[in-house]
């Protein structure tokens, strides 16, 4: 159980000693792996899920793989910005992806294209300058967004090989939320040169970071034709079927017999997402009544409809919470609080 403390203001403004607590009680969770194939019922394959539970093997250490691919890839587009910062005297921090990942391959003949499409990267750069030796100074933070992200890479289905020169990316970093402080009070200097670093300067960085995400997918969430599908089909059991019948073939088989059919010249989409473990405001959450909220995502959602049937393979988390409030005011008093 987790206890978060929140601080009040009084309608005049002024922060009241009194605090407003609220308890965070875990209720249930789970794993489940889901396999829809035409107008079959779904297969489903569940397991009971914790955050505070250890990792040991199952539908939690695939799911774990993959909410661990979009972190990963947070990480990558973070550490460019942050290299391409101190190259220039700067410091980059805080770096956040939001939103879902969105791989999309397509393609005829030997060759395929993924395109990939992230919706947010936000984080905190900060610049000193001085000019006239020293004499005049300054610091400045601000917040850099980039939105509307998009790469393309071509390849090859079988080696999973990128073919130079061939790549495409489209990101429109901007910044705001400055502030600076200077020994003279100003710094007129620092406005133009935060505006070059913010969007200019660190595009040559993004666009070389986001060039490698979609190799990073492909390698390491679908794979190559030879690879039979495996790192989906992990997901689910050696005795999983396509759909709920003893005459329908193991999922396992009918993925890797038919990889170069789906993997080769047809369309095919993924998504990736963050685990949804950031619980501490109920409102992001879906209220399920009785003070208690879901937070849930899927680790991956792999669709390998065509013209003739839909088929969706996906790894979902969720994970239910209670939410307890408390409030330690004098009596007559409201916690104006409100969820």
């Amino acid at each position: 159980m987790k206890k978060l403390v929140l601080a009040l203001a009084s309608a005049c403004g002024i922060v009241l000693p009194a605090q407003a607590e609220f308890n965070i009680e875990y209720v249930r969770g789970a794993i489940t792996a889901t396999a829809k194939y035409g107008n079959y019922a779904p297969i489903q394959e569940s397991e009971p899920f914790n955050p505070a539970w250890p990792v040991n093997g199952g539908l939690r250490a695939v799911s774990e793989r993959f909410f661990g691919l979009y972190e990963q890839t947070s990480t990558a587009i973070g550490d460019a910005l942050s290299r391409e910062a101190a190259a220039r005297g700067a410091s980059f921090s805080g770096g956040w992806l939001s939103g879902p990942l969105s791989l999309g391959l397509s393609g005829a003949g030997g060759l395929q294209r993924a395109n990939l499409s992230v919706g947010y990267f936000g984080g905190t750069f900060r610049v000193k300058k001085s000019k006239l030796g020293g004499l005049i100074s300054g610091e400045c933070q601000a917040l850099i967004n980039v939105q509307d992200i998009r790469a393309s890479v071509a390849y090859d289905p079988r080696t999973l090989q990128v073919v130079p020169g061939a790549s495409t990316v489209a990101a429109q970093p901007s910044y705001g939320s400055v502030t600076c402080e200077s020994n003279l009070g100003f710094v007129p200097f620092l406005g133009g040169y935060i505006e070059r670093l913010a969007t200019r300067e660190f595009s040559a960085a993004l666009d070389q970071a986001l060039a490698q995400v979609p190799h990073l997918l492909l390698r390491e969430a679908v794979g190559s034709v030879a690879g039979g599908l495996s790192k989906v089909s992990a997901a689910f059991s050696s005795a999983a079927r396509l759909y709920p019948s003893q005459a329908a073939p193991l999922l396992r088989d009918y993925l890797a017999n038919n990889a170069a059919y789906f993997l080769e010249g047809r369309s095919l989409s993924l998504e990736l997402n963050r685990a949804p473990r950031n619980n501490y405001n109920p409102s992001w959450g879906n209220p399920l009544g009785n003070d208690i909220y879901r937070f849930q995502a899927y680790a991956f959602k792999l669709d390998l409809s065509d013209q003739n049937t839909a088929f969706t393979l996906s790894l979902s988390e969720e994970t239910d919470y209670r939410y307890t409030w408390f409030c330690n005011k004098p009596v007559g008093q409201e916690c104006p609080i409100d969820i």
